[in-house]
């Protein structure tokens, strides 16, 4: 572990083993060539060898023996468990250990040979330049290759993730891991091999170019396309939150968030969402309750917004509600320039604008919608009318008894089943309802209004 360039996984190794009882027994586990390899194999048509390409090249790679040499030795000599074995080998590669003066003069040998394999760079130089003296050398991706062996044997350096990793590689393909959408109540993961091609032109701009489907992920993304779609369509129709859901996909809020922000903003600039509106609706929206100071400032901007949403019915006239935009304040002049910032053609197809009972709004829909007709949400129609039978009912109440409703009182325990309308009400309630009635002398004021 603390001498790189010997004994090192990707090798092998002879063993030579002396037991108790005096007998010697002698292992090897060097590498050997791959099942494909030719005795011509470095040649070229002619038979003459080419030059580098059993040393710089993945046809100069043989099958580490390392792993399963020891891990044999181990089992059939050895006296401790696998996990005891190597853990201060993984420690040893987790926690980094100091570079003697041998290890940099070992390591400046090949530094040109690093700097060639971004891979290889990214752990033998520090940040592109030769290590010194004193510095720690720490190696996580061996220290996790080492956590599967603990966990699976050798099988697992020879049969598993690892294996198909250093196949992808010796193909001239590059691995990507991205998140992909959740699957049976668990985060899913995807790896992908991307192909890899060099241009050997000299006037290239770029010598390498990896494989890139944009129907698969974005460049150096870390979510899948189908994964971003999944998420904007949870928080659109199942309203959900972008916690809740980096928790299902196993990722952070901030990956979640910069992944699907770029689809959301081009959702937003995209202006055909505004295509084939002909019912408008409009109505305040409070977003918080805490401080209104800029967002840049620390606090949570606008408190009150204004809210557009598409009302219109679908072929099987069927409303479903889908929100256009939010802007900020609560007033008609918030809505007017919404409006004039839509362009006239779109504010000749609105047919029917609806609205809350807000002066504000209808004064923005008669400057702006003249030929539209205007009509007031059945939200606040149903809101309008039960605040009508509560208030009539408070004040017959209070004229009768002097004071507000109390249980015993027979229009009080009815004060929620008038809040509903009577094809809704069970035989029960009517029942109810028409005890009250008949308990108080003056419960045909409420009666009226209830049932007006």
């Amino acid at each position: 572990m603390v001498h790189p360039c010997c004994g090192n996984i990707g090798g092998g190794g002879f063993m030579l083993v002396r037991l108790a009882s005096g007998k010697s027994v002698f292992l090897d586990f060097r590498e050997k060539a791959p099942l494909k390899a030719s005795p011509t194999m470095y040649q070229d048509a002619d038979g003459n060898v080419i030059k580098g390409k059993s040393t710089g090249t993945w046809l100069g790679v043989g099958v580490p023996g390392t792993v399963m040499g020891l891990d044999a030795a181990l089992k059939k000599y050895g006296t401790m468990p696998l996990s005891k074995v190597i853990a201060p080998a993984i420690k040893l590669a987790r926690d980094g250990f100091v570079l003697q003066q041998g290890d940099i003069n070992i390591l400046d040998e090949r530094a040109k040979g690093f700097a060639s394999h971004p891979n290889v760079a990214a752990i033998f130089l520090n940040h592109g330049k030769p290590y010194v003296a004193g510095d720690r050398l720490h190696q996580e991706q061996l220290a996790q290759t080492l956590d599967k062996i603990e966990q699976g044997g050798d099988a697992a350096f020879y049969h598993g993730d690892i294996a198909r990793a250093v196949v992808a590689a010796s193909h001239g393909r590059r691995e990507a891991h991205l998140v992909d959408v959740p699957c049976f109540g668990g985060p899913v993961r995807v790896v992908w091999h991307k192909r890899t091609w060099s241009c050997r032109e000299p006037s290239c701009p770029t010598g390498t170019f990896t494989e890139q489907a944009q129907d698969v992920a974005a460049p150096r993304a870390l979510l899948t396309v189908r994964a971003c779609w999944w998420a904007i369509r949870q928080l659109r129709r199942e309203h959900a939150s972008i916690s809740g859901l980096a928790r299902q996909l196993g990722i952070t809020w901030r990956t979640l968030w910069r992944a699907i922000r770029p689809l959301l903003a081009a959702m937003d600039a995209d202006p055909a969402r505004f295509d084939g509106v002909r019912t408008l609706g409009v109505d305040e929206h409070i977003w918080h309750h805490v401080s209104t100071k800029p967002v840049e400032s620390g606090g949570r901007g606008p408190k009150e917004l204004t809210g557009m949403v598409n009302l219109t019915r679908d072929a099987h006239g069927r409303t479903r509600a889908r929100l256009l935009d939010l802007v900020p304040g609560r007033s008609g002049q918030a809505y007017t320039s919404w409006l004039t910032e839509r362009g006239q053609s779109f504010r000749t197809r609105v047919q029917v604008a609806t609205l809350d009972p807000f002066h504000g709004y209808k004064n923005a829909i008669d400057d702006q919608l003249a030929d539209a007709v205007v009509v007031v949400d059945a939200f606040h129609v149903v809101k309008l009318a039960t605040a009508m039978v509560d208030d009539v009912r408070r004040r017959t109440q209070q004229h009768i008894h002097g004071h507000r409703g109390r249980k015993n009182d027979p229009l009080y325990p009815i004060r929620n089943i008038l809040r509903a309308g009577a094809e809704n009400l069970t035989d029960r309630e009517h029942a109810r309802l028409q005890a009250a009635w008949d308990a108080d002398e003056c419960g045909v004021s409420t009666a009226r209004r209830w049932a007006g």
